[in-house]
């Protein structure tokens, strides 16, 4: 989700802590596909939800001075463009319809996409390894060539009751930001998701928020899984801290993991008012979740300042297959985050080091601490991105067959019209996406503004990779390397990177522009070589027409995902899972494309050999 709070100098208050509260963290239940396996035809009407009111464009706006170490607005990045050209045929995920069928409709339609990818096991899934997509409130299993095996809503997977049973009711938990991670240290899986609590017969939001997190009995992703819960709420109850505006929710949970502990990062908002209290860090013990045990937690950071402002979106590292943890320091987890706070552009990289990880499994007493590396590529606040547009009428030509409607190019909703446009779609903000920790490095992309050379200012993926140390007990840092994924003309967007333990990677992304409908590509890269060229895996077929780029429902630029997905096999393959406008074909080639009323997003997922 995303989330806008304009964040005050006397919010810095909210301190960072390292020795913060630690407690066991006992199983709630369990969970896993079961029996929910099953779509039903879509009811005829779609019920939608964007989730809180605070999940809107996030900024970091602050009051005061400028730090010198700032780049000036007027340095926008000006990268060469990259030659594009056609990828090998990749598998089309999960989509917006099925989203909305899972568990018998009884779903709701919920834009933006946020997708969850990992792959693991060996022989588990048709003889190969498996591969487990979530978007949303879905999840599916696959085979690494794309036969679906099972898919369950994201409530029958954590056994809650369904998001609204049809047709009137009651609510079930509101569910959002799913991750899923294999840890092959452990042979687990372990799949995350926001939660918040809701009112069963009105389906409003209670004050009570939680992360959950599933795991694996086995390397099998159909065994039964040990469900435990964070609570989020941090207003004083059931143990938490007393945050400033708290209720509170944990926006986008991130994981990752190292040798020792399984990690949990959040965004903190009120659920009723407005307010940012930074980034909260949880450890917990990976083995003994592994074990589906009582598992102990320790709650590492609460917010804290951050140069000019207060932390936001660190996002924790995992390791590629073969790769090695960082076992310095008693066991050592690193993060990185973006220093962007002023809505323009920065060249800042902040490096957080957790250590002393191994005494998450007795006594727990980790500490945090962060290097700011300057001088690194220059990113910064993206723009919107601009699609084709379509004439009246197109989304609906006759040679199209439309199982459940036309969408909402055709000008009216709800009985109230608007004008025909495809809409802008918001290219999301500069946070920190996905780490990784490999060949001793860490490895990040951002969504940035850039101009290319043709002159419009468009969207890119600025992607880097920096070197952690140590002098003494003080964590030290360096810019090893980076640089732009860019295309002339088009908005590159929602980039994943992932890079096996060699320091080959691949970066997986969206690309919209004036001439390119929708689609997903990667870019290979390595810091011998950088990036050298896009291959496209999709070429939309239709501009982006979900409810949320329409004022019937709001005054703004369509909800694209607020973050993909790449992850690494065990042979060091790269898999990327990004958001295009698909065309799901009714019974087989040449009968047409269907869609869902409110929505037309897919997900596809693509092999890359680095």
């Amino acid at each position: 989700m995303k989330v806008t709070a304009f964040v005050m100098i006397a919010a810095l208050a909210l301190a960072s802590t390292a020795h913060a509260q630690t407690k066991k963290l006992n199983p709630r239940g369990t969970g896993g596909f079961g029996d929910g396996t099953t779509a039903a035809a879509q009811d005829s009407i779609e019920g939608r939800r964007e989730g809180p009111e605070q999940n809107r464009s996030f900024q970091r706006f602050i009051t005061g001075s400028v730090s010198q170490s700032r780049v000036p607005a007027s340095h926008v990045p000006t990268p060469d463009g990259l030659p594009v050209s056609l990828a090998n045929p990749a598998f089309l995920s999960l989509t917006h319809l099925d989203q909305v069928i899972t568990d018998s409709a009884n779903q709701f339609s919920t834009e933006p996409p946020d997708q969850g990818l990992a792959i693991g096991g060996t022989t588990q899934c048709a003889g190969g390894p498996c591969i487990l997509a979530a978007v949303n409130s879905a999840i599916a299993a696959y085979t690494t060539t794309g036969q679906r095996l099972a898919t369950a809503s994201m409530n029958q997977f954590f056994g809650l009751p369904s998001a609204f049973t049809r047709p009137n009711g009651p609510f079930g938990p509101f569910l959002a930001d799913p991750r899923i991670y294999f840890d092959t240290q452990t042979n687990r899986w372990f799949v995350s998701i926001l939660e918040i609590d809701v009112n069963p017969k009105t389906g409003a939001f209670l004050p009570h928020s939680s992360a959950l997190i599933a795991v694996s009995g086995g390397a099998s992703p159909f065994s039964s899984y040990t469900v435990y819960e964070i609570d989020l709420t941090n207003n004083g109850t059931n143990g938490t801290p007393t945050h400033p505006g708290c209720p509170c929710f944990g926006d986008q949970p991130l994981i990752g993991a190292d040798a020792n502990a399984f990690w949990v990062s959040t965004n903190e908002f009120p659920i009723f008012a407005a307010g940012f209290n930074g980034a909260q860090v949880y450890a917990i013990d990976k083995a003994a979740m592994a074990a589906g045990a009582a598992a102990n937690i320790q709650y590492v950071l609460e917010g804290g300042p951050l140069a000019e402002g207060i932390s936001y979106t660190l996002q924790p590292a995992t390791i590629p297959p073969g790769g090695a943890y960082a076992t310095a320091n008693n066991g050592t987890q690193y993060f990185l985050s973006a220093l962007e706070f002023f809505g323009s552009v920065d060249n800042r990289i902040a490096i957080w080091a957790a250590t002393n990880t191994k005494s998450i499994q007795t006594t727990p007493a980790i500490q945090i601490q962060n290097e700011i590396v300057g001088n690194t590529i220059v990113y910064g606040q993206p723009p919107a991105a601009q699609q084709p547009n379509i004439p009246v009428g197109k989304i609906c030509a006759p040679d199209l067959f439309m199982l459940v409607g036309c969408g909402l190019l055709n000008g009216s909703l709800l009985g109230q019209t608007f004008t025909v446009h495809a809409p802008l779609i918001d290219s999301n903000d500069d946070r920190m996406q996905q780490v990784m920790f490999a060949d001793g490095k860490l490895w990040s992309t951002v969504t940035t503004v850039v101009r290319t050379q043709n002159g419009p200012t468009r969207t890119a993926a600025a992607w880097f990779a920096l070197t952690p140390g140590w002098s003494g007990s003080d964590l030290t840092g360096t810019f090893a390397g980076g640089g732009y994924v860019a295309v002339n003309g088009q908005s590159v967007m929602y980039p994943s990177i992932a890079v096996n333990k060699d320091g080959k990677g691949a970066i997986g992304f969206s690309i919209v522009g004036p001439g390119m409908f929708p689609g997903s590509g990667y870019a290979k890269v390595s810091l011998a070589t950088g990036a050298t060229e896009v291959k496209l895996t999709s070429r939309g077929v239709f501009p982006d027409d979900g409810f949320t780029g329409y004022p019937v429902f709001d005054d703004r630029s369509g909800r694209w995902g607020d973050y993909s997905a790449a992850v690494v096999d065990a042979s060091g393959n790269i898999w990327v899972a990004n958001e295009t406008i698909p065309c799901q074909e009714f019974a087989g080639p040449g009968n047409g494309c269907f869609r869902s009323v409110l929505a037309n997003w897919g997900t596809l997922v693509a092999k890359i050999t680095p």
